[in-house]
């Protein structure tokens, strides 16, 4: 949800007054913890204690092309941000709430751009009745997306040419276990999209939403064992009277243990799907694999000849202490509300690979979160690596997404990198132009790289670069759009104290997208200042 506001000043002010006055709050009641601690070891204990840590950043920039245009039409400005959040990672007896979000008002002094309030960062929740399998888990994203595909990305807080993104999702489930080696599980899913443009020359887009269900009951093989599995899943798009797609699947897996580590399957299935007006069936046979010869190394494999040709998620990864790797790849049918099946890899998360490399030092799942979460503020790391274009399309879409990823840890300095392809087609042709406008073939290769070197204790270099192809081919009207992206950025970050960080840099972002032939440069300079309450 975006909020033009011309007192958008005023507004992110009074935020952070609130999140000042919760810390003073939360500190209090930590002091007052602290100074009791007869009280506190008398009482039972009921699980971890929540980690909740309210945070405030300030950030001033100055672009010399604020509005992401051509060399002609390019205008310059300062750019103030002021940006009041939270960070939780609390792991109790049955529950875990993890996550960051952040509300944050952008003001462009030079008025290129209109002021605007921006939630960004996402919030999980997970949550079970003790011993009863009964659960719930939820969560609440927001982001901002550019509106096309091809578009330039910003190097600076921008909301120009831009959607904010806000998904809801919310999924109640049982998992029981009917005896030592066979287990039930049950699931509900409802996800919403709700899309808010943050220019005023951007159409709405319309909010979606899709309604799942699952249930699966596996036994683990001492030698033989199985799996059955049924599978219902509906995304709808406001306005539309026809459901955008329905998927019904149900199938069967033999699965046989070769070792303690090694186990195969066979698949057998049969599914039903319906993409607007048309109806697809088809008979489901596959393979899956998986191998875990150690405790840090694991190769998972699954192949399926379906109604759409060859699908597949596959995923091989090894940790050590000081080194993490993975190798992910994927196709399947996918919707923009909510991917159709497990998900699609598009990218490698800097909270992911670090999670795996501190797997080993830190067990406790929250603890680790924190852990990994603190390493990201005091080091100035970005959250994500990969894919950053997104691609709006109501029409249900084969994608496939291929990323290798790698994380290297040493004294001083930390070595992120990921590199791939996503590519993505519509399931059907001219059918569906008509309803939801014309399908789009689409490809992106990149690779991104991060550099992160501890000059000092409290001094911290970060270096980054990053690498775009992108192309998109309109199917009904035949044209082709492509662009290619670099974008570099140096900073450097010291710790003023244990919760204060001040950071300052440069980034440079260009584009070149062949319709015009001309590129888009944004050259920006930027210091900020974060404080954890």
């Amino acid at each position: 949800m975006a909020t033009t506001l011309r007192d958008a000043r005023c507004t992110a002010a009074r935020l952070a007054c609130g999140v000042i006055v919760l810390a003073h709050g939360a500190h209090a009641q930590g002091q007052t913890q602290t100074q009791t601690p007869a009280v506190a070891a008398a009482q039972p204990s009921q699980g971890a204690a929540p980690l909740f840590t309210p945070t405030l950043r300030a950030q001033i920039s100055h672009s010399d092309n604020a509005t992401q245009t051509t060399s002609s039409r390019r205008q310059s400005d300062t750019i103030v941000s002021i940006s009041p959040g939270v960070s939780l990672a609390y792991r109790g007896a049955n529950s875990t709430v993890t996550g960051q979000m952040q509300l944050s008002s952008v003001n462009y002094l030079g008025n290129t751009q209109a002021d605007r309030l921006l939630p960004n960062g996402r919030l999980a929740l997970h949550t079970e009745v003790a011993r009863q399998g009964w659960g719930l888990d939820a969560s609440v994203a927001a982001d901002q997306v550019k509106s096309q595909f091809t578009s330039a990305p910003s190097a600076s807080v921008s909301t120009a040419d831009t959607y904010t993104n806000t998904r809801v999702q919310v999924s109640p489930f049982l998992e029981r276990a009917l005896d030592a080696q066979t287990l039930l599980r049950a699931r509900l899913e409802r996800t919403q999209l709700h899309s808010t443009a943050n220019s005023d020359g951007l159409s709405n887009r319309p909010n979606t939403h899709t309604n799942g269900a699952s249930l699966n009951i596996s036994r683990r093989p001492s030698r033989a064992g199985y799996a059955l599995s049924a599978r219902y899943q509906d995304t709808q798009a406001d306005g539309q009277a026809q459901s955008i797609y329905v998927q019904r699947l149900v199938k069967g897996t033999a699965l046989y243990a070769l070792s303690p580590e090694l186990e195969v399957g066979l698949v057998l299935g049969r599914e039903s799907n319906q993409a607007l007006l048309q109806q697809f069936r088809d008979t489901v046979k596959g393979a899956q694999l998986d191998w875990r010869p150690s405790q840090r190394t694991q190769v998972k494999a699954l192949v399926e000849e379906r109604f759409f040709g060859r699908s597949w998620e596959a995923e091989a990864s090894h940790r050590t202490p000081m080194l993490s790797l993975g190798l992910s790849s994927n196709r399947q049918i996918s919707t923009y509300t909510s991917p159709v099946g497990n998900g699609l890899v598009t990218g490698g998360s800097t909270q992911a690979l670090l999670d795996a490399l501190l797997s080993s030092r830190i067990p406790d799942e929250a603890e680790r979160s924190k852990a990994v979460n603190d390493m990201i503020t005091q080091r100035n790391l970005p959250r994500q690596l990969g894919s950053t274009r997104d691609l709006y399309d109501l029409n249900a879409q084969v994608r496939q997404a291929t990323v290798a990823r790698a994380a290297l840890m040493g004294t001083r300095s930390v070595l992120l990198v990921s590199a791939g392809q996503t590519m993505s087609r519509p399931l059907a042709g001219d059918a569906f132009s008509s309803l939801l406008g014309p399908g789009n073939e689409t490809r992106e290769r990149y690779a991104d790289t991060q550099i992160n070197h501890r000059m000092t204790p409290s001094t911290t270099l970060t270096m980054g670069l990053r690498i775009s192809r992108a192309r998109i081919l309109n199917t009904l009207l035949g044209t082709t759009t492509s662009s290619r992206e670099t974008g570099m950025r140096l900073s450097l970050s010291s710790m003023l104290s244990p919760r204060t960080q001040l950071v300052g840099g440069l980034r440079r972002q260009r584009t070149v997208i062949s319709t015009s032939g001309e590129a888009i440069t944004e050259n920006v300079v930027f210091a900020g200042l974060e404080h954890r309450f």
